[in-house]
């Protein structure tokens, strides 16, 4: 049997980081109410990251205190965002 799923429209964060960030900023997201879409490591960590359009500022700005203002923050594109809710 199938569960129910609720999909919600969500907004990608995309965050830039510097690698000694990564450790704090992961952990912090990792324990939060936001979803880790993807990690890149390039020359910078850029992470993926879904937010509530509703929360859009309030992420950018938990982010910008976490990180001192380091972090570079864009947004992306909006996605549908399964959840199992049964």
């Amino acid at each position: 049997a199938a569960g129910i799923v609720e999909r919600r429209l969500v907004r990608v964060m995309h965050v830039v980081i510097d690698y000694t960030w990564l450790g704090k900023v992961e952990n912090e997201l990792r324990s939060s109410v936001y979803t880790i879409k993807d990690i890149h490591y390039l020359e910078n960590v850029e992470l993926e990251i879904f937010v509530d359009e509703e929360k859009k500022q309030t992420f950018i700005e938990w982010m910008m205190e976490l990180t001192n203002g380091r972090a570079e923050i864009k947004e992306g594109e909006t996605e549908y965002l399964e959840t199992d809710v049964s």
